[in-house]
């Protein structure tokens, strides 16, 4: 279901904006839950967002208030994609969160850079004034209305960026980002000083913080004599932060490397710190002979480290049996504008085993023009799923008009390709950010079509997956016959006794018939729909969501719902 939100009232509107794309040989695993776009700001996109225990999603946004400038926005959404809080943090000139990430206490957690001198702090501070030209921050916000609690800097003389986050399970914070300053704030360092030419290069740094941000556990450089720029961060059993990013060092520390030296004039980097800031456990370059960039990293149970990107290296490295063991793009075959011809990227995935010695597998994922990933996670069967946006008209099992923000899940071992999202954006408005809920949805959030707006979107595994959060309170069990004509019947699972809406609604998000709305006991229940409206009036041909919600109660937080796309056909 697709909602906009208008402010400073949440409503829905009725207008469509992104539609969805199902597979084009067959019908998709992933199915969309809901599908909310947050209007009201110029130029919005979703970066990255992060989902508690409860199932609501919390996305980290960029956009231009004054047509110029970056400000950052957060928004608060529940498990039906209804818009619970909206806040703005900007200060006089660009900021921009990077990394987001629910803390121990249930606390919003956001790390991004900053340029303004007067970006919003608090006066328990780790770092309260600004060293240099761009800053790095961290800041926490309530849950309940977003309101700060807690903001600081962190950097030196020069430009420094934070551009990962995570929480580990004793509640210290992991960050990483890129400095080039030569006294970015360190403690107990395995590289206290930073390498290559002064204000020049950039390094890595690697930071954790303890749970409350207001003091350093760590903190280090990271890097060689060249760029190296960090992209994001994972946290490892055991408490080890595994970093990554791209760099074009000759000399970036390697430690039990897959891949010893820099193959092209860029290649990315996976490192594994040790939980105690002591040193590398393991680091490799990771590319070929073009460039490479990285765009997630995840860590599964047994420590193998996944990672996810865009490559234009023909010889980037790859296994047998990959489900895509040649190069796609095409050869010099896209155009920067006013310059000259380069490799179309295809997407990436790889997974190192345990002591990133060695592949598990690597494959490519795309067709003969741009394909980008932008952000991954794994599933709760440690299926990869890789989220970007493509303009290839020929990506594998999709078909869309010009551009779409894709969704793309790997078999476990690689080897093939588990099923493919798109939505249409009519432009390569990329999908940024990927979260994984508690009972195994996907949440995506990205830009929406032009103008761009925030745009959130919640997956399940198929149109009558139970919801998350829930332990199955709520579940439509059979929805059937579908297609149907003239009626279909919906079973409906209560897990207790409690209120509960059932509804029919059209693509556009217009509710056409109420099927019931009361209290219904624990049980199995069964509702017939005649493919009538609430006044009697037959609806046309075409596809409809049933949506079931059983309301919170002081017994059953919630809601929770549940929700079934059918074809009515006339």
């Amino acid at each position: 279901m697709t909602r906009h939100h208008s402010r400073p009232r949440l409503r829905p509107l009725i207008a469509v904006l992104l539609v969805l794309v199902t597979a084009a040989t067959a019908p998709a695993a992933l199915q969309v839950e809901y599908q909310t776009i947050i209007p009201g700001y110029t130029l919005a996109s979703g970066r990255q967002l992060a989902v508690d225990g409860a199932g609501n999603a919390y996305a980290v946004a960029s956009h231009y208030p004054d047509g110029v400038t970056l400000a950052i926005l957060v928004v608060k959404l529940d498990l039906s994609g209804d818009v619970l809080w909206e806040r703005v943090i900007a200060g006089t000139d660009h900021d921009q969160a990077e990394g987001i990430a629910i803390g121990a206490d249930g606390g919003v957690w956001l790390a991004g850079w900053t340029d303004s001198p007067d970006f919003p702090r608090t006066v328990d501070a780790l770092q309260p004034q600004s060293g240099g030209f761009r800053e790095a921050f961290l800041l926490r916000l309530d849950p309940a209305d977003g309101d700060l609690a807690y903001s600081t800097l962190l950097g030196g003389e020069y430009t420094d960026m934070a551009m990962g986050l995570t929480v580990a399970g004793d509640g210290s914070l992991g960050l990483v980002g890129s400095t080039w300053s030569t006294d970015f704030p360190v403690q107990d360092a395995f590289q206290p000083e930073k390498m290559g030419f002064p204000y020049d290069t950039s390094d890595f740094f690697v930071t954790r913080l303890t749970a409350d941000g207001r003091a350093l556990v760590h903190s280090s450089y990271l890097g060689g004599t060249g760029d190296d720029t960090a992209a994001g961060i994972a946290l490892a059993p055991g408490g080890d932060l595994v970093v990554v990013g791209t760099t074009d060092s000759e000399d970036f520390r390697v430690y039990g490397p897959f891949q010893a030296e820099l193959a092209g004039y860029q290649d990315g980097v996976i490192a594994r710190v040790a939980a105690d800031g002591s040193g590398l456990v393991a680091s490799t370059y990771l590319g070929g002979q073009d460039l490479e960039r990285i765009g997630g990293v995840a860590v599964a149970a047994d420590g193998s480290v996944v990672v996810a990107g865009s490559t234009r290296s023909p010889d980037f490295p790859v296994t047998a049996g990959a489900f895509t063991p040649q190069f796609v793009g095409e050869i010099d075959g896209c155009e920067i504008p006013f310059g000259g011809d380069y490799n179309c990227p295809d997407m990436f995935a790889v997974r190192l085993v345990p002591d990133g010695g060695a592949m598990a597998y690597g494959t490519f994922l795309g067709g003969t023009e741009t394909d980008v990933c932008r952000a991954l996670v794994l599933d709760a069967a440690e299926r990869p799923v890789l989220a970007g946006y493509s303009v290839s008209p020929d990506f594998p099992q999709v078909e869309f008009s010009d551009a779409a923000i894709i969704a793309a899940r790997l078999q476990a071992g690689g080897d093939d390709l588990d099923d493919v999202l798109a939505l249409d954006s009519g432009r390569a408005n990329a999908g940024h950010g990927l979260a994984l809920g508690p009972g195994g949805d996907l949440f995506l959030t990205g830009a929406g079509p032009q103008p761009a707006e925030l745009m959130v979107v919640r997956l399940a595994e198929d149109a009558t997956a139970a919801p998350q959060g829930a332990a199955a309170a709520l579940r439509m069990t059979r929805v059937a016959p579908n297609p149907f004509n003239p009626r279909t019947t919906i079973s409906l699972r209560l897990e207790r006794s409690g209120p509960v809406e059932v509804a029919a609604y059209d693509v556009a998000g217009r509710r056409r018939a109420t099927l019931i709305a009361g209290h219904l006991a624990a049980g199995l229940h069964t509702l017939v729909w005649q493919g009538t409206d609430d006044a009697g009036r037959a609806l046309a041909s075409g596809t409809y969501l049933i949506r079931a919600r059983r309301l919170a109660t002081d017994a059953a937080p919630g809601p929770v719902t549940d929700v079934a796309k059918v074809q009515l056909i006339r």
